[in-house]
């Protein structure tokens, strides 16, 4: 199942795909939208990955996403360098930038071959599921952040 989740080298989370007829425009570019959606699609691939890598978290892991928190999107920011058309194959390149009490930034870094297309920078807010109010992240996600992490 890792293959559909991506990989990681050197604390980044690496997420191939093809760019599809419906990521794009009446020409054939990618959708400025559809960089915010695949940036969302990589994140949930590496929660999967976290989620196969549970066993060290003792099942923390699932009971935090049932029970008492989760992450919210508070702010997102766009950078558009060059476009990407349509079958071209990107490279998501996602990275932890920035840690908080509460919160965690991510950069996603679009990327055909080595050119950098667009950067998405996600500032998603830890919650309890209840209060809708902010919390401290839990330690063990630290653990599996540590993987990302930019130094």
């Amino acid at each position: 199942m890792s293959d559909l989740n991506g990989s990681f080298s050197n604390q980044i989370h690496l997420y191939p795909f093809r760019v599809a007829y419906d990521d794009t425009d009446a020409g054939g570019i990618m959708y400025h939208g559809n960089y915010i959606t695949w940036a969302e699609r990589t994140r949930v691939a590496l929660w999967h990955l976290f989620q196969e890598d549970q066993s060290s978290t003792n099942g923390q892991f699932k009971q935090d996403l049932e029970n008492d928190g989760l992450f919210v999107a508070r702010k997102v920011t766009a950078n558009y360098l060059s476009p990407a058309k349509l079958y071209d194959i990107l490279t998501v390149e996602t990275q932890m930038t920035k840690w908080g009490n509460s919160s965690i930034t991510f950069t996603h870094t679009f990327k055909r071959g080595e050119e950098i297309l667009a950067t998405v920078d996600v500032v998603l807010v830890y919650i309890n599921r209840s209060t809708f109010r902010p919390v401290r992240v839990p330690d063990y996600w630290k653990t599996h952040f540590d993987k990302i992490a930019s130094n």
